[in-house]
């Protein structure tokens, strides 16, 4: 259970407060006592003993097929980080604010869901298309490939100081660049290519570069019109020969940070161009009558699902759950309401954030009772297909959701569960088990990870918290915890980064809620 603790707000430690995990994981993990309890005030993060460490990494869905690793840094390196941001904040805040082209620029916004917010959200980006497209002829439509997967990090100190003084100057601390640069590569075990995927931190470490890549663009073109949504350049020009020298310059100019242009999506376009997809339009003007409600839902689920199919990646379902909850669903009709819920979490399980809170709220705040063989045998199915490809965020999303609602899942999925080597489908099916709910699970696999060497490595939140909560016991037998430096200092702080008591059904992130309306 989570301390009773003054909330004090800093870059730091709202850094670690609501920056540090990825918004991607269900709402029962947690860096709020971590937050409340550490400061580089009172602890002094240099004097432990571990240089560097690996991340946690999760699964999760990308477009269609493909996938992306979430990173999770270990709690030591990432509160180092945390540190040299805070303590360099004000020149890094005037590097970004730099950007002629940014719409993403990060300021610290005391109590923000993020830590750091963008200046502008992803609801701006339509408006600013169209404004900033006035004029022209023609839009280059250019995206940076595997951004932050490819970030070279000893770019971080070119794009602050210039590539020439970097280095000339690669060892001198002086340079702001150069500590970022190894604080960034002591939380994925000093590796130089990419940052992590998930923590605010890295999303201000891809503007640092992004802001110097636009000074150096427009510098080139100096009346250039546009902007810039993290890695997607939006560029307005009169003719086409100028759009294709402007991406001339774009490849230059990445080129000289280590980046590339992704080809397949980098494109020259007469405009108009439309700003939202026609689907989109077409979903908000169907009504659903009173009079007509089953049939009126129906079209409408029917409709969505036809766009789904047609318009795959483009978040279809996500936006037509959210945007159903604003029907009055009558008694009749929730049969038919509860199936496309469910029947939706089943195609594209990637919506579950967004559904979590809708059925919590069909349950507690409209009084509607869910069909418990409808709903158990969908997160089964869920579970079942796609455990079986080691898929984990859509696992541990549907286990997530089987607590909120109480669903205790047939003894068959546990088998396949536990063969998935992820700290966050381990703690979720762990909690399950503790709470009577996954006696049939057998967590060999995970047990494997309680020693001191894991604190370190990729299992570090697992080997962590199945420990400090009871849930695993030590390989050897030994308090490995209590017996390192750092991590015996959280336990005995009682910091955890587990939650078990929330009820949180989710939190859409700001992105997500802007593009639903």
């Amino acid at each position: 259970m989570q301390r009773m603790a003054l909330i004090i707000h800093s870059v730091f430690s709202d850094l670690l407060r609501a920056g540090y995990l990825p918004v991607e994981l269900p709402p029962c993990f947690s860096t709020e006592s971590l937050a409340n309890a550490i400061s580089p005030r009172t602890w002094n993060l240099d004097a432990f003993a571990a240089k560097a460490s690996r991340c946690a990494y999760h699964s999760i869905p990308r477009l269609q097929h493909h996938r992306r690793l979430l990173g999770i840094p270990n709690p030591l390196h990432q509160a180092r980080l945390a540190a040299i941001i805070e303590a360099k904040w004000p020149v890094l805040q005037a590097h970004m604010n730099g950007s002629p082209l940014s719409l993403t620029k990060l300021d610290h916004v005391r109590g923000s869901a993020r830590g750091l917010q963008r200046v502008q959200d992803f609801d701006a980006l339509d408006k600013e298309r169209l404004l900033r497209s006035s004029g022209s002829r023609f839009l280059l439509k250019a995206d940076l490939s595997r951004f932050y997967h490819t970030l070279y990090t000893h770019s971080i100190a070119w794009a602050l100081h210039t590539k020439e003084i970097a280095k000339a100057r690669q060892f001198d601390r002086a340079l702001e660049g150069n500590v970022l640069d190894e604080a960034v590569r002591n939380t994925q075990d000093k590796q130089t290519l990419g940052i992590p995927v998930g923590p605010v931190t890295s999303d201000l470490i891809s503007e640092i570069l992004g802001a110097a890549m636009d000074v150096e663009l427009v510098g080139a073109n100096p009346r250039l019109k546009g902007m810039r949504f993290v890695d997607d350049y939006y560029l307005y020009l009169a003719t086409r020969s100028h759009a294709e020298k402007v991406l001339a310059d774009l490849h230059s100019v990445t080129t000289h940070y280590g980046l590339e242009i992704n080809p397949l999506k980098t494109r020259i376009v007469e405009l108009p161009e439309a700003i939202r997809p026609s689907w989109i339009t077409e979903l908000r003007s169907m009504s659903i009558r009173s009079e007509s409600q089953q049939d009126d839902l129906l079209a409408f689920f029917s409709r969505a699902y036809d766009f789904a199919a047609k318009y795959p990646g483009n978040n279809v379902l996500k936006y037509a759950v959210k945007h159903s909850t604003g029907f009055e669903v009558q008694a009749d009709s929730w049969e038919l309401y509860e199936s496309f819920l469910l029947g939706s979490l089943v195609a594209e399980p990637t919506l579950a954030p967004t559904l979590a809170p809708v059925l919590l709220d069909c349950r507690d705040s409209k009084g509607f009772i869910f069909n418990i063989e409808r709903l158990t045998d969908s997160l089964t199915e869920v579970i079942s297909y796609h455990a079986r490809s080691k898929q984990a965020y859509e696992v541990a999303w549907a286990l997530w959701i089987s607590k909120l609602l109480g669903v205790v899942l047939p003894e068959s999925v546990w088998p396949e569960i536990s063969r998935i080597d992820d700290s966050i489908v381990a703690l979720i099916a762990l909690d399950l088990k503790q709470s009577g709910m996954a006696d049939p699970l057998q967590p060999d696999l995970w047990s494997q990870h309680m020693g001191k060497d894991h604190l370190y490595s990729e299992n570090w939140l697992l080997a962590y918290e199945a420990f400090v909560k009871g849930w695993l016991p030590s390989l050897n037998g030994t308090n490995y915890v209590a017996n390192d430096d750092f991590f015996g200092q959280l336990a005995g702080n009682n910091i955890e980064f587990y939650d078990a008591e929330t009820a949180d059904a989710a939190t859409d992130s700001d992105w997500l809620t802007a593009y639903l309306g």
